[in-house]
């Protein structure tokens, strides 16, 4: 009998851009919901905060923030922020 073939974990980035001070919270709430996702899943996953997204990661990380949960199930991903 062979051993069940194993899958590789996946290799994923996810790019937040919107400023969530000035645009819809809901973009940046699903993404750092599929970043968590992914991780649970044992997946290789790259959350970067690009433009606009750097606001965002400056809100998220706030312990008052609407967001802040959803950050910290997804903050393991986090490779950088780029303005």
């Amino acid at each position: 009998m062979t051993a069940p073939h194993k899958i590789a974990p996946h290799k994923i980035a996810i790019v937040i851009y919107n400023n969530i001070t000035t645009e819809a919270k809901s973009p940046a709430y699903r993404a750092l919901g599929f970043a968590a996702e992914l991780l649970a899943a044992g997946d290789d996953v790259a959350l970067v905060f690009d433009g606009g997204g750097t606001v965002t990661l400056a809100e998220v990380i706030r312990p008052d923030s609407d967001l802040h949960r959803a950050w910290a199930r997804a903050a393991p991903a986090l490779r950088g922020a780029c303005d």
